[in-house]
């Protein structure tokens, strides 16, 4: 007696469940860095737009001789340009005291609080807390 078997093409269930668990296995491996890039990179966004309106400030005092009435202008100026908060951060300058504050919300880069850095145009200073810095900060400096 013949038995007519038939060479079935395609994949097997287990072969596809051995494919997807492989896969999930990756994910789970690649979201931890993902996320933490993504952490770092809003952060490093949040640092760059504080050094272009820190360097503007500047600028700004060396253009103008030291007056600071242009100040204020420059900074909306870079403010305006970047669609208001670069990096999900809020800046404020105070022309009384020469004083430029970035702050970043700890829910942007999941820290335990927020990221601040002042910037003193009288001292040239940069103050940054917390300390210690969040995971992917870089220590500022003017210069």
């Amino acid at each position: 007696m013949k038995t007519n078997l038939k060479k079935e093409k395609g994949f097997t269930l287990v072969e596809l469940l051995v494919v997807v668990a492989i896969l999930g296995i990756l994910m789970l491996l690649a979201m931890p860095t993902y996320m933490d890039s993504t952490k770092t990179s809003k952060i490093r966004t949040f640092e760059s737009s504080f050094r272009t309106m820190m360097f503007s400030i500047n600028s700004s005092l060396s253009d103008n001789n030291g007056a600071t009435s242009q100040i204020a202008n420059d900074v909306k100026a870079i403010l305006k340009s970047s669609e208001g908060n670069p990096g999900g951060a809020t800046y404020v300058y105070n022309p009384a005291t020469l004083t430029l504050t970035g702050t970043l919300p700890r829910d942007n880069f999941g820290g335990s609080s927020n990221y601040v850095l002042t910037y003193h145009a009288t001292t040239m200073k940069v103050t940054q807390s917390p300390n210690p810095l969040p995971l992917g900060a870089t220590a500022l400096s003017q210069n």
